[in-house]
Parts: C-alpha cells; sequence; structure tokens
C-alpha cells in the first residue's frame, strides 16, 4: 500500500511509515506504562544528549524541548522524573 502526496499540482508516492507518539513529561522512555528502573538510562542519555530516541520526549518533563532543568519549571528534568519515579509514573 502506498501513501500519496499532493502539493503544488504534483503528486508524490511513498511507502507507509510508522508513527510513534509519545506523551512528553512522562518519565516512561521504553514505553512499558511505568516509570522505573529500565528508564534510567535513557533518561541520563537524554540529559547528556546523547541524541534523539523515539521516546525522548518522555524525559522532557516540563515540556520546554530538553530533558535539562529549566529555570523556574516546577517539574525539572531531574526532579520531575524523580518525582515520577517514585510514584511509579506515568
Amino acid at each position: 500500500m502506498t501513501s500519496g502526496i499532493i502539493g503544488g499540482g504534483r503528486s508524490s508516492t511513498s511507502l507507509p511509515a510508522i508513527l510513534t507518539i509519545t506523551e512528553s513529561g512522562t518519565g516512561d522512555g521504553n514505553g512499558d506504562g511505568q516509570t522505573d528502573g529500565a528508564d534510567i538510562a535513557g533518561f541520563i542519555g537524554a540529559v547528556l544528549d546523547e541524541g534523539a530516541t523515539p521516546n525522548s520526549c518522555a524525559y522532557d518533563m516540563d515540556t520546554d524541548g530538553s530533558a535539562l532543568v529549566a529555570a523556574g519549571s516546577t517539574r525539572d528534568g531531574l526532579g520531575g522524573f524523580a518525582l515520577s519515579f517514585f510514584t511509579g509514573g506515568p
């Protein structure tokens, strides 16, 4: 199956694509429905900016586009992740 894209009077065809949507600020970077020890390595990687992964948005606790702490945020990176971790978030 292919999809048609129309624009400027032209059309193109592409192969189907998979879209993964991850809610920001859950801390559940591996998508298993829990914020737990399995998410720690991904969170550290996101804070150290080791490249985006499909679930990096989960570590953006204050939805500012980064897993790092933002000044004045009530759900900063580390604190927000710790809160989700210890409460079993998301």
